[in-house]
């Protein structure tokens, strides 16, 4: 009655005092027919690849080389830490019980289970460690139970095998750190008795060394001594302190210590001046799985082959993410799939690439955001203004103005990333090296993931931030003197883009040229097939007097020279 009232099945008196005491105690045991076992005894083995087993369920399980196994003289007779054998088990007709108690290593029975997608009572407590001076307390008292409900006769001694026992392990612990953590001043007496209380052993010189009970296998530093403390000191008695840190003194470090801590600074600023960023422009960041699916790591980038995980927790997140584009765009269509519109996350995180000849990947910080729908939400006053490539870019440049960033500029889109569509989108070049693109995601991409509406998306490698000087800002005083505007039209060919313009034009004119904007792209009838005109207003300004149109012209006309040598310009 008490083993069906906590959810276990009644078998047999034998079998049923196994799962009690594995519920009493929290060690599983195991029963076997005496007389069933080979040469009376049990071997601890790897399984055979290929081979299978019944296990008491009555499925014929097959097994492999990563499954630890009991076995008698002859066959296997038990998957180890997870369930009995059929050819062992007991039954009305046995009448010697031989019984098992063991701690067994908890990531091999894991692996177990999960390769036999098998979850079983004994399994579970295995797999989160065991006691290893559990089980003779746990053996000795079945065979109590089975006695007393059983009519046996416990046989005399017990067998103890096991590997070389673990020697007992001591924390330190400072009475000084521990009020300086919990904003308390619990004396030393105090914190004995609370030790003690839970059979810890303290011995005291000076600061405290606790040797810690070998069925407390969280216990391993400090830390985890002053929460036992806390928690039978009573957090509801715990005040709220202010806590003064104590300044680094760099000149007591080593030099590649102090190297790390300007670093990891370094790094933790980037990081927030990224959130803080794309935040400001409207932005939730997500957090998603290290893990992903291979078809969707394919779809994105087939030239990279990912690094594959060991013991996954499903096929769906089997390998390690190369890029944080697929997780984004999974995100992406559940959260449209609910009817969730203008939608715009971004995700900061680690993306883990393979490198030749080497075990472990290649780890950097990677940004992907992405935006869809609308730009302001819809209105009966207004009409729908879905985004264009030109919002994705304003987020993209305000992003990077919080950085040191001097040669910033985008270029056509390069063909070989497959998951945009060529006429929107672009690369990011930082000082001649591609660190990131942005644009609209491909149809293509979009069918596979079953995503319904446009998605434009932005990928940056935040490894290049990293190592540049802090910001510096400076204002200037508003200007004295007056400005001189002029336009400019000018018939380039297809080919030449507007940054080519924009960088001969601030070269020829120097310091006197104050800001240019580009106003209008023309193709059409009035200008040759093949040509496209582009407009540009210009606003001279010189900080020391009123410039002349004479002064002006000269510039503008060595700009127009320049543009025709180096880009056939003319202008229109």
């Amino acid at each position: 009655r008490r083993l069906e009232a906590a959810g276990i099945r009644a078998i047999n008196n034998v079998v049923d005092v196994t799962n009690y005491v594995m519920l009493e105690m929290g060690q599983p045991l195991h029963a076997y027919d005496l007389d069933t076992l080979a040469g009376h005894e049990i071997i601890v083995q790897r399984a055979e690849d290929g081979v299978s087993f019944a296990t008491l369920d009555g499925e014929d399980r097959a097994l492999n080389p990563e499954i630890l196994m009991i076995a008698d003289r002859e066959r296997n007779i038990g998957v180890a830490g997870v369930m009995g054998g059929l050819n062992t088990e007991i039954t009305d007709d046995t009448t010697s019980v031989f019984v098992e108690g063991a701690c067994f290593d908890a990531v091999r029975v894991r692996r177990g289970s999960k390769f036999l997608g098998m979850s079983t009572d004994a399994s579970q407590r295995f797999e989160r460690g065991m006691d290893p001076e559990l089980q003779g307390y746990a053996v000795d008292r079945a065979a109590q139970l089975i006695a007393e409900f059983g009519g046996g006769e416990i046989a005399v001694g017990r067998i103890d095998v096991r590997t070389s026992s673990q020697p007992a392990w001591t924390v330190p612990l400072r009475i000084d750190r521990l009020n300086e953590l919990l904003g308390t001043e619990i004396s030393k007496d105090q914190v004995v008795s609370f030790l003690e209380s839970l059979d810890f052993t303290v011995r005291q010189n000076g600061d405290l060394s606790v040797l810690v009970p070998s069925f407390r296998r969280d216990i391993t530093r400090e830390a985890d001594l002053i929460e036992e403390v806390a928690r039978l000191y009573g957090y509801d008695q715990l005040e709220p302190v202010m806590s003064t840190p104590s300044p680094v003194d760099f000149h007591k470090v080593d030099e590649a210590r102090q190297h790390r801590l300007h670093r990891q600074h370094w790094f933790d600023e980037v990081m927030a001046n990224l959130r803080n960023a794309l935040t400001g422009s409207g932005f939730s960041e997500v957090m998603t799985h290290s893990f992903s699916n291979p078809d969707d790591l394919k779809c994105i980038d087939g030239n990279l082959s990912p690094v594959a995980v060991d013991n996954p927790i499903s096929g769906e997140y089997a390998v390690m993410r190369t890029s944080l584009t697929a997780n984004v765009l999974n995100l992406v269509r559940w959260n449209s799939n609910r009817k969730a519109r203008n939608i715009r996350v971004f995700e900061l995180g680690r993306v883990f690439r393979p490198r030749d000849g080497q075990s472990l990947p290649q780890e950097s910080m990677q940004l992907c955001a992405t935006l869809t729908g609308h730009r302001l939400d819809t209105h009966w006053s207004d009409i729908a203004d879905p985004l264009d490539f030109f919002d994705l870019k304003g987020v993209v440049e305000s992003t990077l103005e919080r950085f040191p960033l001097d040669k910033v500029r985008s270029v056509p889109y390069d063909e070989s990333h497959r998951i945009y569509d060529p006429d929107g989108a672009a690369s990011l070049i930082i000082d001649e090296k591609q660190v990131g693109t942005y644009g609209l995601v491909s149809q293509a991409v979009l069918d596979y993931f079953d995503i319904q509406e446009p998605v434009w998306l932005y990928t940056l490698d935040c490894d290049c931030l990293l190592g540049l000087d802090a910001v510096e800002r400076s204002y200037h005083a508003l200007p004295k003197y007056p400005a001189v505007e002029r336009d400019l039209a000018l018939v380039v060919s297809e080919d030449v883009d507007h940054q080519s313009i924009t960088d001969v034009l601030s070269d020829s004119c120097g310091m006197l040229l104050e800001s240019i904007d580009l106003f209008d792209v023309y193709r059409g009838k009035q200008v040759p097939a093949g040509k496209k005109s582009l407009a540009y207003a210009l606003r001279y300004r010189a900080s020391d007097r009123t410039l002349t149109d004479d002064e002006v012209a000269s510039v503008q006309d060595s700009a127009i020279a320049r543009l025709g040598e180096l880009h056939q310009a003319e202008l229109r």
